[in-house]
């Protein structure tokens, strides 16, 4: 209603503006520049006052918003017939306030009340026409008025529907930006809430890591018998990935290294479930083979994580002498070294395709896969977990076991560090700027007595 208003109020000046044009150019000779302002002023305040009103009293009913509305009609009836009247000028006059109101004020209404104000427009210039040429005897023709607005009427009524059709449009626009609007709130008050979650999130799994940082063990150092290096990288903070280094009397006994599927924070809790089951079942049955020891370590992870969706490979080592028992658990193979050949292999153990099935899973008659070999002073061990061999480059290439096995064999002859390091290059060389994509974990353990 108050944008048909402001529209009225241009309409009028746009009609006033045309009426002194005609004037000064003498199409229109009846009405004087007086009766032209007066008409002006009259039409032009009572349409301001109409905005006032509706400005001020923004929240108004719709009843009294309607009678504001009929209130305007009759005024601008009223002022139309007022203009016929004291300018004579009934088709030029007529024509200007007619279109003013279709294209002014029309798109701002419904079809009723659109047709309302055609029909009371053609009502009010019949009416005057007759009063003015018929009864006062002004100049002009009336059949020729009545035929003139009657010709002008199916315009009236066409425009009116036009009208009505951009009001439903307009209101179709105005409904889905508030839809849009309402959206784009709820998605803020979403989006603010999700950053939270996100902030929660980010400081429980930083809790988390550190949590698991401190279960996991630091890389042996000053370990009589043994030079050990270590890479270890979550991909999210927490790792799937883990390892542990077991002791007896100060000699490194025992080594193992683990990845339980998936990414994050539920493979990490599963980390903190399985690490100290095989920590116990390890150091407790010492006696025991080690193929025993894995079996037990699978029937005691498989019952605590039985409803999680999650196992673990791993390779479990028990050192004696010279001698390394070697487990694996479907896990990727360890590969060693021999110092005097330079001969790297990967140790295919005795079992279910030489690597046993992963832990953590139950099932009936489990086999893990089992061997034992010699290990000699400057022999090296690798154990990794899967990241690195399953990664690409940007040609989509993998970096693979056989670059791996070519990585160890180059290797310097130095420290553990050293090797470390140079297969971490060739790693990196080869991905360059990929991102990694799982949690990386490498182990080069290196025989010194």
């Amino acid at each position: 209603m108050l944008n048909m208003s402001i529209n009225a109020l241009i309409g009028y000046l746009i009609v006033e503006i045309i009426i002194l044009l005609a004037r000064a150019l003498g199409f229109i000779h009846s009405m004087k520049y007086s009766d032209i302002f007066l008409l002006a002023v009259i039409v032009n305040a009572g349409t301001i006052i109409f905005i006032i009103i509706l400005v001020v009293f923004r929240n108004l009913s719709e009843t009294r918003t309607r009678l504001i509305f009929y209130s305007e009609v009759i005024f601008f009836l009223c002022m139309y017939s007022i203009g016929l009247y004291q300018t004579y000028e009934f088709r030029n006059i007529g024509l200007i306030f007619a279109l003013v109101a279709v294209t002014i004020e029309l798109p701002f209404t419904t079809v009723k009340e659109s047709l309302l104000i055609a029909f009371g427009a053609t009502a009010s210039q019949i009416c005057v026409a007759y009063y003015s040429t018929t009864i006062l005897k002004q100049q002009g023709d009336f059949l020729e008025s009545v035929s003139f607005t009657i010709g002008l009427l199916p315009v009236l009524i066409i425009l009116s529907y036009v009208a009505h059709q951009i009001t439903q449009q307009r209101k179709k626009i105005n409904d889905d930006r508030d839809l849009l609007m309402d959206m784009n709130d709820r998605l803020l008050d979403i989006n603010s809430a999700l950053e939270k979650t996100n902030s929660i999130a980010q400081m429980e799994i930083e809790l988390a890591s550190q949590v698991q940082r401190m279960l996991l063990p630091p890389v042996p150092g000053n370990i009589p018998g043994w030079d050990i290096a270590m890479s270890f990288k979550p991909k999210y903070g927490v790792s799937g990935d883990f390892y542990d280094f077991y002791y007896k009397n100060g000699q490194l006994r025992g080594m193992a290294i683990f990845d339980v599927s998936g990414h994050g924070v539920s493979s990490s809790l599963v980390t903190m479930i399985v690490k100290p089951i095989t920590y116990r079942v390890f150091t407790n049955m010492d006696d025991k083979s080690l193929g025993f020891i894995i079996e037990s370590v699978n029937e005691n992870v498989s019952h605590e994580i039985s409803l999680l969706d999650h196992f673990i490979s791993c390779i479990l080592l028990r050192f004696s002498g010279n001698t390394v028992e070697y487990a694996n658990a479907g896990h990727p193979y360890l590969l060693f070294k021999n110092s005097n050949t330079g001969a790297v292999q990967a140790m295919q153990a005795t079992g279910k395709n030489h690597r046993g099935g992963p832990i953590g899973i139950n099932i009936k008659k489990y086999q893990p896969a089992f061997t034992q070999f010699s290990m000699g002073v400057n022999d090296i061990i690798l154990l990794y977990t899967d990241c690195i061999v399953e990664s690409r480059n940007s040609g989509g290439e993998l970096f693979g076991y056989n670059r791996l096995i070519s990585s160890l064999h180059e290797a310097p002859s130095g420290p553990a560090a050293d090797i470390l390091q140079f297969i971490l290059d060739s790693f990196l060389l080869f991905v360059k700027n990929v991102e990694i994509r799982d949690d990386f974990t490498v182990i080069v353990a290196k025989k010194t007595e």
